[in-house]
């Protein structure tokens, strides 16, 4: 998969590979969580709120879905855009002094206009394909994929008119990471105001921005119970009736944990479901002691071949764990590292960090090379 953004923010241009784990370190307002919010953005294509979909008309057999899907795509983005960044504009997110941005996920582009409009291109050639059956006892539609691109609808009448959302068109291009969950930062808020953000977390079109948004029904989706590799002697699980994380130590419960404790819970609850595909995470190292910044770099690492991982960062000791570990296990091609690094005066283009032979990575500009070779040092 190939990632391009330009003029988004304070993202000159960032051009890269997106492999199975993507890292993107950098400083403060360097565009990360940009990348963040756009990659969820494309890898969910609207599947999580309940968008105005396309309308088709389906009789028993197979049928082939020829809409033209620009205009409703367009418009569907420029809602979630503007809900997912938490602006009432979309222009608002074109660098200062730029007339459009892009965004383009393999062949999929996004350009956002300052006369506040978005366009979409997806020159695919590829038609959904639907199998549609009458089946008695059920209430209404349902669709589920048999294939590539596939989809069977049952209904309880012999026609049918059926909304599809629009994944079901894009399927092709999100189906190696819908779907997928959003840790942002402000996760750590969960943990103590989980009551007052339930709804946003479940409706966020209908409450003020405040936090950027997490999956619809983020907290529905996680496992039950985890035990953490991360933190010794620690497991998570989550009660559905009280919607809450408990976290338990040594077998005995804990009533009161720390910020770095439950942020970790909410990955480590991510990482165990088994039927989310990929995760977009922030900032990982969140108040996490430096060893446990170790242990969480080779968590994340050992979710390889179960997820796809897109992991911003401001800690110099994830991406150099992650390189050591997976070149120790020959896992070095799946990885990708870039940095970003300021171009022109507040404005930030990535550029690709080397993973050599022996598991070490070029020097991190945008840390203290004291720091960055220290590490390095002490590290081998």
């Amino acid at each position: 998969m190939w990632l391009k953004v330009k003029n988004l923010g304070p993202i000159e241009e960032f051009d890269g590979d997106i492999k199975d784990l993507t890292i993107v370190v950098g400083p403060n307002n360097s565009g990360k969580t940009f990348f963040s919010i756009s990659f969820f953005l494309l890898t969910t294509l609207g599947a999580p709120f309940p968008y105005e979909g396309v309308k088709v008309h389906l009789k028993n057999g197979e049928v082939t879905i020829n809409e033209d899907l620009t205009d409703v795509t367009s418009k569907i983005l420029k809602a979630l855009i503007t809900s997912y960044f938490g602006i009432d504009e979309v222009k608002k997110l074109i660098s200062w002094g730029e007339k459009e941005s892009d965004i383009i996920f393999n062949n999929l582009s996004i350009k956002i206009y300052e006369d506040n409009t978005v366009k979409v291109e997806h020159p695919s050639e590829q038609k959904p394909k639907v199998k549609f059956k009458r089946v008695e006892g059920i209430t209404s539609p349902m669709y589920n994929f048999v294939g590539d691109d596939v989809i069977e609808t049952v209904s309880p009448t012999d026609e049918v008119d059926v909304e599809l959302p629009l994944y079901v068109f894009y399927y092709d291009l999100v189906k190696e990471y819908f779907p997928s969950v959003y840790l942002p930062a402000e996760r750590v808020t969960l943990a103590t105001f989980t009551e007052p953000l339930l709804n946003y977390i479940t409706n966020p079109l209908y409450l003020p921005p405040f936090v950027k948004p997490i999956i619809h029904n983020f907290l529905f989706v996680l496992a039950q119970e985890v035990n953490s590799q991360v933190l010794d002697n620690f497991s998570f699980s989550y009660n559905s009736k009280t919607k809450r994380v408990g976290y338990s130590y040594n077998g005995k419960r804990v009533p009161l944990v720390s910020t770095g404790t439950s942020q970790v819970a909410y990955i480590e609850l991510s990482g165990g479901n088994e039927d989310i595909k990929s995760m977009v995470i922030e900032e990982p190292e969140i108040n996490l002691h430096a060893n446990a910044q170790v242990k969480m770099a080779k968590y994340l690492l050992s979710l390889l071949g179960k997820k796809r991982l897109f992991i911003t960062t401001h800690s110099e000791i994830i991406p150099i764990i992650i390189a050591r570990e997976a070149t120790k296990r020959g896992l070095k091609e799946k990885v990708s590292i870039y940095e970003m690094r300021e171009s022109n005066k507040g404005r930030y283009k990535n550029v690709k960090i080397n993973i050599y032979d022996d598991g070490t990575t070029d020097v991190l500009k945008t840390t203290s090379e004291e720091v960055f070779n220290a590490l390095e040092e002490y590290i081998s």
